[in-house]
C-alpha cells in the first residue's frame, strides 16, 4: 500500500511523512531527495541546467516507481501539475494526502527554511506564487482521498491525525 502527501511547498509533507511512517513502521520516501540522489544534484541545480520540464520527467519516472512499493512518499508540490501524475496517484495509491494551509502561513514557513532552495520560490513573485498557490489547490483536491488542515498543528499531530482519518475511510 502506497500513501502519498501532497500539498503546496511548506505544507509540511516531508516532516509529517517521516512521522507518519514511523507511526506505521513502513519505510518513507522523499520523492525530491530521491531524485537528487538519482540525479547526483540538487533541484534547484536541475532547474536552472536543464529546466523544469527535465525535473517534471524524471520526477514522474520516479513516482511510477515508487507507488508500486508500500511506502509513506512524500512528493514535491507540483507532482500534481501532470495529468498521468494525477491518473496515477489516483490508480495507484490507497490513500492519497493532501495536506492543505493558508498561503501566508506556507509562505512564512518557506521564508524560515533556509536550508531548502525552492526553485519556484526563488524565482517567483510573492503574486505570481499565491497564483500557483491557488491553481494548484484544485489539483491537490482532485487526488485527494483525504484532505487535512495542517496550518497550525505539529507534524506529529497532523500524522496522528491522518492515522485516525484512514482508520474511518
Amino acid at each position: 500500500m502506497a500513501i502519498v502527501l501532497v500539498g503546496f511547498m511548506g505544507s509540511g509533507k516531508t516532516s509529517v511523512g517521516r512521522i507518519l511512517a514511523r507511526f506505521l513502521d513502513m519505510p518513507w520516501v522523499d520523492l525530491d531527495k530521491k531524485i537528487e540522489k538519482e540525479i547526483g544534484m540538487p533541484i534547484h541545480k536541475l532547474f536552472k541546467k536543464f529546466g523544469e520540464d527535465a525535473f517534471r520527467v524524471k520526477e514522474s519516472q520516479l513516482l511510477l516507481k515508487e507507488l508500486k512499493k508500500d511506502v509513506v512518499l512524500s512528493t514535491g508540490g507540483g507532482v500534481v501539475i501532470r495529468e498521468n501524475n494525477r491518473r496515477t496517484i489516483i490508480k495507484k495509491s490507497e490513500y492519497c494526502i493532501y495536506l492543505t494551509s493558508s498561503f501566508h502561513v506556507l509562505m512564512r514557513r518557506i521564508r524560515k527554511n533556509k536550508k531548502n532552495i525552492r526553485p519556484l520560490a526563488t524565482n517567483n513573485s510573492y503574486k505570481d506564487l499565491e497564483k500557483l498557490f491557488e491553481e494548484r489547490k484544485v489539483l491537490y483536491k482532485e487526488v485527494a482521498t483525504i484532505v487535512v488542515q495542517a496550518n497550525k498543528s505539529s507534524p506529529a499531530i497532523v500524522a496522528k491525525e491522518i492515522m485516525q482519518r484512514m482508520e474511518k475511510a
